[in-house]
């Protein structure tokens, strides 16, 4: 058991049965979890698709809606046939063909009619006056669907009145899968109600959207003429990028271009290469991929690249196209140079550009020059920067004289360092690499620099003395130092070179007198305005061989002649500087040099110093200038002269006195432009003191130059103004240690024939001008000149502008407005005068850091009349120098009204319906009217005189339909009739847009039909007045429901073709009825009635009706006859049973209503009907009615008796009746 037991665990597992079944429910469990995330991912797929289609297809419903809402002027229909001619409808099953293509097009402003018109009654009709248009700014829109792409598309109407249409720029996609597009506009004209239907699809999902709009206004409904579609293609190209930067070797995609047109089915292009290019520069096949490949060994700095459209444009007949500029960037070379040298010795002479001195730190500088380089290239996408970076510094050749080779490089520089030892003209080569290059095919782009080791020179001394010009310099206990002091005289050698041009100007060897030994540059007469390099050197006048005959013999120590000394110098000197003196037969001291340089003034302008620097001063505007001084303006008042700051000159050599001023006139810079106005030569001013009639005046005072201008004749004044500093200088000021013995024989100092000169400074030209220009440039009718504006900087110190930061319109604080502030102006002639503004509003700009002001005047006058003028609107940033026009001059005034009164025009202001004051109430329908309304107005042009206009009646009529009100101004009126004559002084319109009344018709006289009413009787039309609901003398009750009646009305009808023609129409009843819910009222007049037995025949003259808005009454129905059935009596009598009229009581033919007398013997003959046949009558026989009456009940009792004459006269009352004064009926009684 147990070994059985141990066989059983080792064959533990599953059978085929056991794993064919777990797998059978593996894949059943599997599949159903599959199967349910496929349906759930689908139907979540679905349902996003569902609201997509249903989103897009309420935006588009939604934006339909919100435009035909609005719609102003009439609604059109289209669709089109295979010709593309538009047909119109009212819906869908109106065409005769099913329409591929259909459009719904709204108009906002005028159509373009195609004949048919509404036409408007009025009160006053002038055949002479034109209709005007009433369009305001409003926009035409068009839905328009085509099956072809099931798109809808919207589009507004462009200036000219075109629809732009699919693939226009301006027409934009809509809603995309409307499978059908679908309008009903039946109801419009009824109920004022569009019905659209559209039907999306996407898959096989589908979606309808239906919807009924109501406009607002009313409209008219497919009245414009709708233009044939343009079947022509139209096609424009543009390019995203119209410049690119590429580099050799490079291949770059094009960005597909935007082809865009009409009926434009082809938008594919072709690219082509234009001009002359290297052989691999080019398009990648196939051509309109757009693929450029630059050969690496492109030269060319550009090229072009143009790009076509396939299709053509059948209006021009040309395939549209356009081009794209190709810069290629590449590095083409890269030049070395020496940029500076550290020399051992500072007082050696600085080595040449492509020389090195022994011993000397050298760096070089490199520069990489190239096409397009700093321009990001368009397909690597690198950063620029490093364009002109430099790499791979190396020793070409010369390593061996530099110490350690390149020691520091960077991108731009490297550091090189010349052995002390170095062989002299040996040469040094170092070349450096463009970076950019050497990551380019065509690279590496490389430069070279050969150097040339050159001898480290003797050092030269510098001199520790100053020399200058007009002072001297004692030059012995420098020069002479370490010499005999037993010998009182020596040899000083002088060589001067000028350094502009490197020669030698002046060479001197001077014997001096004991040990006080003076120099200076005036010995020699040098330019002061040249920089010159002094060499000094000192020569013992006892030579070395007397020295030792002295030193053993004693004696005499005899000196060499001037001529000697100078001779040994000769020939034993260098010709070149340092000049050293190299021979053995005189001691010599070291050579000793200074620089001098030019002499320099320096002047001060608005707290800055200017040495040797022209100074430009702040152009001086004479308009913004207040408080003008009467004898002229300075123009340089703020120059000042810093005299004990001159440099290279004793100051003490001139005095202020001494510093002249040449004053030009002249464009720009240049000197050669200039005209001389008064200059200093030969000692003397040359010129006038007084220019241009006395309007500049110049001079000086205190030493410095004035310019003095009027504001008279600007054209004069006006330009710049150059002054040009000089020195009336004299060198022999200081020459009383001049040397006596001089080397070359017969040499003479040039200072001896020297003197005084004149020299300027024209490096210190001072240069100011003067203009007459305003800030703001006006031109108006009024004013066309330049006035000076505060600018925004000004402003802020100017107390009238306040809170400059306020984004809102405000004024600035002008306290005297009668006056106003004034500003200074010139006119286009340059004539300076003055303008007045009374008004200014300003703004500030946040967004654009900028101001806006507006300059006015304003009068106001009685009556309410503003007369403003604004000279325009300027606009200037916070640092401007001038104000911008951003709107012209324009009247502002508020004359809204004018009208013509003994020969001349008169302006006035009439509040128009925009304004709050507004006479009447706007928008009502009804005739409105002011009695005794006066309208004050002011002769045109002057505004001095005034004229009143008295109206004795201000009627204002108003047309809803159109928005417009008219007045009629009326003087006197006279009515007779239906016929109102009056008497106007004009008749003015106003519309919406408009800013004043429009004369229609001016003083004349006006008749009107007031009749509001029309009878037709006996073939004849009659025009009556029978007041409306509206006026305070309407006969009725106004809103009352139940009906109302007016007795025995008469009415005076004119004959409508002759108004001399009356007729008196009888209206025995007239009936009201009123109607709460419509506000409306109808009058039925009832004229002639006729009673036959029970039976009452009433004829009317018709039924009208009026209804809020209205301005007449309206015929609902012409003549009729009316009968009814006016039995109030039941009698019983002989058995059967009768109805019988009489009169009631209340009745106006009620038979005893003015009184009765008994018995009554008048009323003999009484038709009874019977019940059962009402259309046949007897007649009760009867002799008289006895009467009675109760008056404390007011009841009527009639008997009607028969007498018996044969019987005795004898009574027999046949029936008695009652009935009380308010009673309905007639009751029988016993």
């Amino acid at each position: 058991m147990g070994k059985k037991l141990r066989i059983q665990q080792q064959n533990s597992g599953f059978s085929l049965v056991e794993l064919i079944i777990a797998i059978a429910i593996l894949v059943i469990v599997t599949g159903a979890v599959c199967s349910f995330i496929i349906i759930t991912s689908r139907n979540y797929a679905n349902g996003n698709n569902d609201i997509s289609v249903q989103q897009e297809a309420q935006l588009a419903l939604n934006q339909m809606s919100d435009v035909i809402i609005d719609a102003t002027q009439s609604i059109n229909y289209v669709g089109y046939d295979e010709s593309n001619q538009p047909v119109k409808a009212l819906k869908d099953s109106e065409f005769t063909f099913t329409p591929e293509k259909k459009a719904l097009i709204v108009y906002n402003t005028a159509t373009p009619a195609s004949g048919e018109g509404t036409e408007e009654l009025s009160g006053y009709a002038d055949p002479g006056t034109p209709a005007e248009d009433s369009s305001t700014e409003l926009h035409n829109y068009m839905f328009y669907w085509q099956k072809s792409d099931e798109n809808l598309y919207f589009s507004m109407a462009d200036a000219g009145g075109s629809f732009p249409m699919p693939g226009e720029v301006d027409c934009v996609l809509l809603a995309e899968n409307v499978t059908e597009f679908q309008v009903d506009l039946s109801q419009v004209e009824e109920r004022r109600v569009v019905k659209l239907k559209l039907n999306f699809q996407t898959g096989t999902r589908k979606f309808e959207m239906a919807n009924n709009i109501t406009v607002r206004n009313k409209v008219v409904i497919n009245n414009a003429d709708i233009e044939p579609l343009d079947k022509r293609v139209r096609v424009n190209i543009k390019v995203k990028k119209p410049v690119v930067v590429l580099e050799p070797g490079e291949t770059f995609h094009f960005s597909t271009p935007k082809v865009t047109g009409t009926n434009l089915l082809n938008k594919n292009v072709t690219w082509k290469i234009e001009g002359e290019v290297s052989e691999g520069t080019k398009m990648l096949s196939p051509n309109r991929d757009g693929i450029l490949q630059i050969d690496s060994e492109e030269r060319l700095k550009s090229f072009d690249v143009k790009v076509t459209t396939e299709a053509i444009d059948e209006e021009s007949k040309k395939q549209a196209e356009t081009t794209i500029t190709v810069y290629v960037k590449r590095v083409t070379k890269v030049t070395l140079n020496k940029k500076s040298e550290e020399l051992l010795n500072p007082n050696d002479n600085i080595p040449g550009k492509l020389e090195v001195m022994q011993g000397s730190t050298v760096v070089l500088v490199g520069t990489v020059d190239g096409v397009n380089l700093g321009n990001k290239c368009d397909s690597c996408g690198e950063d620029p920067t490093g364009d002109r970076y430099l790499t791979g510094w190396t020793v070409v050749s010369g390593s061996g004289s530099l110490q350690n080779g390149i020691q520091d490089s960077d991108h731009e520089t490297a550091t090189i360092q010349i052995k002390a030892d170095a062989a002299v003209g040996s040469t040094i080569t170092i070349r450096a690499v463009s970076d950019l290059s050497s990551r380019r095919p065509y690279g590496p782009v490389q430069g070279e620099i050969t150097l040339k080791v050159v001898e480290k020179k003797n050092p030269i001394n510098p001199f520790d003395g100053i020399l200058k010009h007009g002072d001297q310099t004692r030059v012995d206990n420098i020069v002479f130092q370490g010499f005999d002091t037993r010998v009182d005289a020596h040899a000083l050698v002088v060589h001067i070179v000028d350094n502009s041009t490197g020669q030698v100007v002046a060479y001197a060897v001077c014997m001096t007198q004991g040990w006080n030994i003076w120099l200076s540059p005036d010995y020699f007469n040098l330019d002061l305005k040249k920089s010159y390099t002094f060499y000094l050197q000192g020569l013992e006048s006892v030579s070395k061989q007397e020295h030792e005959r002295y030193d053993k013999d004693h004696g005499t120590m005899h000196k060499s002649s001037i001529d000697t000394i100078g001779a040994e110098y000769d020939s034993h000197s260098s010709p070149t500087a340092p000049f050293a003196y190299t021979g053995d037969m005189f001691k010599a001291s070291q050579v000793f040099s200074t620089i001098l340089e030019p002499v320099q003034l320096t002047y001060g302008y608005n707290s800055k110093k200017y040495c040797a620097q022209e100074i430009t001063f702040n152009t001086t505007n004479v308009l913004s200038v207040s408080n003008y001084p009467s004898d002229g303006l300075n123009i340089l008042d703020k120059l000042k002269f810093y005299k004990d700051e001159a440099s290279n000159i004793d100051i003490n050599a001139f005095t202020v006195d001494d510093v002249k001023y040449s004053i030009y006139k002249g464009s720009g810079n240049d000197a050669a432009n200039w005209s001389a106005l008064r200059v200093y030569k030969q000692g003397a001013y040359q010129g006038s003191d007084s220019l241009y009639n006395g309007n500049v005046q110049v001079g000086t005072a205190s030493g410095l130059p004035t310019i003095k201008v009027q504001r008279n004749n600007l054209s004069d004044v006006v330009g710049t103004y150059h002054v040009v500093p000089g020195i009336w200088y004299n060198p022999k000021a200081k020459i009383g240690n001049i040397p006596k013995e001089v080397y070359p024989t017969g040499y003479q100092f040039p200072v001896y024939s020297a003197s005084m000169e004149y020299v300027e400074f024209p490096e210190n030209t001072f240069h100011v001008t003067v203009t007459a220009e305003g800030t703001m440039d006006i031109t108006s009718d009024r004013f066309t000149g330049s006035v000076c504006f505060p600018l925004p900087a000004e402003m802020k110190n100017n107390t009238i502008f306040t809170n400059l930061q306020n984004t809102e319109w405000q004024d600035a604080n002008i306290q005297d407005r009668n006056n106003g502030d004034s500003f200074n102006t010139v006119d286009s002639s340059g004539n300076l005068s003055s303008i007045r503004f009374n008004r200014i509003r300003y703004r500030y700009i946040q967004s654009e850091n900028a101001y806006e002001v507006e300059p006015m005047w304003e009068t106001f006058k009685d009556g309410g009349l503003k007369l403003g003028y604004s000279y325009g609107i300027y606009k200037c940033p916070a640092n401007g120098s001038k104000w911008e026009c951003r709107q012209g001059a324009q009247e502002t005034n508020n004359i809204t009204l004018e009208f013509k009164k003994d020969g001349a025009t008169w302006s006035a202001h009439v509040p128009l319906p925009t304004d709050d004051d507004f006479m009447f109430t706007k928008g009502s329908t009804e005739r409105q009217s002011k009695t005794n309304y006066t309208i004050k107005g002011y002769k045109r042009g002057s505004y001095n005189e005034s004229k009143e206009l008295n109206n004795k009646v201000l009627y204002c009529d108003y047309d809803a339909a159109t928005g417009e009100y008219k007045l009629t101004l009326v003087t006197a009126e006279q009515t007779q009739g239906i016929v109102t004559t009056i008497k106007i002084a004009g008749v003015y319109t106003w519309k919406p847009g408009n800013t004043k009344w429009d004369q229609k018709q001016g003083e004349g006289t006006l008749t009107e039909n007031i009749g509001n009413i029309r009878f037709t009787l006996d073939g004849k039309t009659y025009d009556a007045l029978v007041e409306l609901p509206t006026s305070d003398q309407f006969m009725f009750t106004k809103g009352q429901t139940t009906q109302q009646i007016k007795k025995g009305v008469q009415i005076t009808g004119y004959n409508e073709q002759n108004s001399n023609e009356s007729r008196s129409i009888e209206c025995k009843v007239i009936y009201c009825d009123y109607d709460a819910q419509t506000q409306g009222y109808k009058l039925s007049f009832a004229g002639k009635t006729e009673i036959n037995g029970i039976t009452q025949n009433t004829e009317y003259l018709g039924d009208y009706t009026w209804k809020p808005g209205d301005t007449r009454w309206t015929k609902a129905k012409g003549t009729y006859t009316e009968s009814k059935n006016i039995a109030n009596t039941n009698i019983s009598w002989n058995g059967e049973k009768y109805v019988a009229y009489i009169p009631l009581p209340s009745s106006d033919d009620f038979w005893y209503k003015w009184g009765y007398s008994n018995p009554d013997w008048g009323h003999g003959n009484l038709q009874l009907y019977k019940h059962s046949d009402l259309n046949s009558s007897i007649t009760a026989d009867y002799t008289y009615i006895r009467v009675s009456e109760v008056q404390e009940t007011g009841t009527y009792t009639l008997q009607m008796i028969k007498v018996d004459y044969s019987n005795g006269s004898k009574e027999n009352v046949i029936f008695k009746v009652q009935c009380s004064k308010t009673g309905t009926a007639w009751t029988q009684v016993k």
